[in-house]
């Protein structure tokens, strides 16, 4: 009782140290989805109503070509131009990232675009391949046995050229739709409840006696995933980047921690590691203020951390792609930590009247 007692007041020590670091910090995302106005009032900023135009008028074509199979446009743009229209095109048109999601489930498919001696690609064989994309994703999508279901986003990204050709790697991220809400806010009022104490990961679930139902990083995921969507909100995300991070990264070492080698928040995602003292049941298992915590440095991590070092200015965290768990080597100790996987975008306002559709 004893132990449990001062570990819980160091606890305490340590989400004081953590709300005066991160207290203070507020990025565009946060301030963005606090203040965005009714799809009916929203005003488009001169990017948001390019990109909007650019899309419909690309949408256009593509309905003209499927019409006209005949006739020859002639005209050409880049690889990355082509890219850019498919990605930001079907998400436009039938992502819904506003919806609140539990589990999520990822289909990765391929496409090829034949690219002209010039290394361009023709916008009858953009308009074509449009189209197969959206059926080849409409396939997966209603192959889920989920009752309520949403296309969260589709991500594109190049993994070969030829010189007659590019292939193109299709993410399309599927969601079960959910009503529940996010629950609590940062820190030691966060959404965990005393009850929630959770094994660190390995899909072990509750601390010892395992219940092998999820674990931390999981109920971390899915907390923060219900903590990113704006149901009210009337915006798409193109420019889809994905970012990887681990605990243990250099670049996650969390400022102004009193003591470095305690393992006890080192970094903003969870790291332990055998250098640092014994890891015990007591380490890896996250007490709920621990979940509280770690949930806060998430928090933290995706709305301001991230955006202002690894993704372009204006980028926003549009989904909580995948948390894991692990255990591992780094030299001669033994290492738990959590490694995620997030995606990024460029938030874009829909012009009034417009909205995505299902597949």
């Amino acid at each position: 009782m004893n132990n449990l007692l001062q570990r819980n007041t160091l606890l305490f020590a340590a989400f004081a140290v953590v709300l005066i670091a991160t207290a203070a910090l507020f990025n565009a995302c946060s301030k963005q989805e606090s203040t965005v106005n009714p799809a009916s009032e929203q005003q488009l900023s001169p990017q948001d109503l390019k990109i909007n135009n650019t899309i419909k008028n690309f949408r256009d074509k593509v309905a003209y070509l499927r019409e006209h199979p005949g006739y020859k446009s002639g005209e050409t743009m880049s690889v990355d131009s082509a890219l850019w229209l498919l990605e930001a095109t079907i998400n436009y048109s039938h992502t819904f990232p506003n919806d609140y999601y539990g589990q999520l489930i990822t289909d990765t498919l391929n496409l090829t675009l034949a690219t002209n001696d010039a290394g361009e690609v023709d916008m009858n064989e953009l308009a074509q391949k449009y189209d197969e994309m959206k059926a080849s994703i409409s396939a997966v999508y209603h192959s889920k046995a989920i009752d309520n279901k949403g296309l969260v986003l589709v991500n594109l990204e190049d993994i070969s050229f030829k010189s007659d050709e590019v292939t193109i790697e299709v993410v399309a991220v599927t969601g079960e739709r959910t009503n529940e809400s996010p629950g609590g806010g940062v820190g030691i009022d966060g959404p965990f409840s005393p009850d929630d104490n959770w094994w660190y990961g390995e899909d072990k679930g509750k601390c010892p006696p395992h219940t092998w139902e999820f674990d931390a990083a999981k109920q971390l995921q899915a907390k923060m995933s219900l903590a990113i969507p704006k149901p009210t909100g009337n915006f798409f995300y193109t420019n889809l980047t994905t970012i990887i991070k681990s605990g243990g990264d250099p670049d996650l070492r969390r400022p102004n921690d009193p003591d470095p080698e305690d393992n006890m928040y080192d970094y903003f995602l969870y790291h332990v590691s055998s250098q640092n003292g014994d890891i015990s049941d007591d380490v890896l298992c996250m007490e709920s203020i621990e979940m509280n915590i770690y949930y806060d440095l998430l928090h933290e991590l995706l709305f301001n951390k991230i955006p202002g070092e690894d993704v372009p200015a204006g980028y926003c965290i549009e989904s909580v792609i995948s948390m894991t768990g692990e255990p591992a080597n780094e030299d001669e100790y033994q290492v738990y930590y959590h490694f995620g996987t997030f995606q990024f975008g460029l938030k874009v306002n829909y012009e009034h009247g417009e909205e995505p559709s299902e597949l």
